[in-house]
């Protein structure tokens, strides 16, 4: 940060955010005892109180005059050198109570600090003043250069706090985008839809939102769209229909062709928000009949996503109604929940089941299929 960039800080601090924010958090970090804001009524010049401990280990107690602005030679200003060196003066001649171990105690020295300049004769008149009672050894003068300065040098983290550099704000870029692509990757988002959401997002004038219906989620930045979580899917990966092939990939597909269809149809928006948050296909189906093929982009149109969406929606409702068919000739010859069962079973070990086939195969070994007396399949092998 430039000087001029920390002397208009300065500047535009009140007296007291000058004591609160600045001067008692720097002490601190200078390793000072407790410094404590003791300006208002009864402060007896004392804005600020604090202590040190000298090479012998006995306490020497400071006071800091705190002031705004530059301190001048106008006598009718509360920043005057004669307002200040009265000030000073109470510092010195006026105990207070050490509040840490009960007793009174005076000042040993006293920091004057000003978020301006000492200017002209000021600074040589308050020593010359004070020089008459010998407190002059007993005073330090800390100017806007010098305050700068102490805060570059114990406390520059207080700059961040008010303007971050261009440096920082990259580190923190930086930062946020990698813990994203983390979070996404976790979730086995393709490193495509990543790159594409990311784009969106540094680019795009719109806010990110987040969809959520059960365990489904969804990032949208107003064009490039995420969902993630594999256990939210409702259509277990292993339904297979003739009409329309795997459930699971054609509901799956839709989904994302509609996505495009109505990345520009503002007015459909909040439709589209209702359906996407639709997980059970008949559901989705329904509420896309009922509320959505009739109207634009869908009537009357027979090409390109648009097309394909209304006939793969027709292609998944009949590939329901034939899984609600075969539904129910299992119920009616109670084999329903072996079948599933198997089904379930060989999906889940369809990798060991290659390999089997493909050790047969290479060992010239007869492979057996065997059905146990609960209905399960087992696969086994013989010479």
């Amino acid at each position: 940060m430039l000087l001029n960039e920390k002397t208009k800080i300065l500047n535009d601090l009140s007296e007291a955010e000058l004591r609160q924010d600045v001067i008692i958090p720097l002490l601190n970090r200078m390793d000072y005892y407790y410094p404590i804001e003791n300006h208002g009524q009864g402060e007896r010049g004392k804005d600020i109180i604090f202590y040190d401990k000298d090479k012998m280990g006995i306490n020497r107690f400071y006071s800091a005059v705190v002031k705004k602005g530059d301190i001048t030679g106008d006598i009718s200003s509360n920043r005057s050198f004669r307002e200040v060196i009265y000030q000073i003066e109470q510092c010195f001649n006026i105990s207070y109570k050490n509040v840490y171990e009960m007793d009174e105690v005076y000042v040993n020295h006293v920091l004057l600090i000003t978020s301006g300049r000492v200017v002209s004769n000021s600074e040589n008149s308050i020593f010359e003043t004070l020089r008459k009672n010998n407190l002059d050894k007993n005073i330090t003068i800390i100017n806007r250069e010098k305050l700068i300065y102490l805060i570059d040098l114990h406390f520059a983290s207080y700059w961040d706090q008010n303007v971050e550099s261009k440096e920082g704000l990259l580190i923190q870029k930086k930062r946020i985008i990698k813990f994203l692509d983390d979070v996404l990757s976790k979730f086995g988002v393709s490193k495509k839809s990543v790159e594409d959401l990311k784009r969106q997002l540094l680019n795009s004038n719109y806010d990110l939102s987040i969809i959520k219906a059960d365990k489904l989620y969804e990032l949208n930045t107003h064009g490039s769209f995420v969902t993630f979580d594999e256990k939210s899917k409702k259509i277990p990966d292993y339904l297979y229909s003739d009409q329309c092939g795997m459930l699971l990939y054609v509901f799956e597909e839709i989904r994302e062709k509609l996505r495009h269809v109505y990345f520009d149809v503002e007015e459909n928006l909040e439709r589209y928000n209702n359906i996407i948050k639709i997980a059970k296909p008949q559901e989705f189906i329904d509420y896309f009949n009922d509320n959505m093929r009739d109207d634009y982009p869908f009537w009357n149109n027979s090409f390109g996503d648009v097309g394909d969406i209304k006939s793969e929606i027709e292609y998944l409702e009949m590939g329901l109604n034939d899984i609600e068919r075969f539904d129910k000739y299992l119920k009616k010859n109670r084999i329903k929940d072996i079948y599933y069962k198997n089904c379930k079973y060989l999906s889940e070990q369809s990798d060991k089941i290659q390999k089997i086939i493909n050790a047969c195969i290479a060992s010239k070994l007869h492979l057996f299929i065997i059905e146990s007396n609960d209905g399960i399949i087992v696969i086994s092998q013989s010479c």
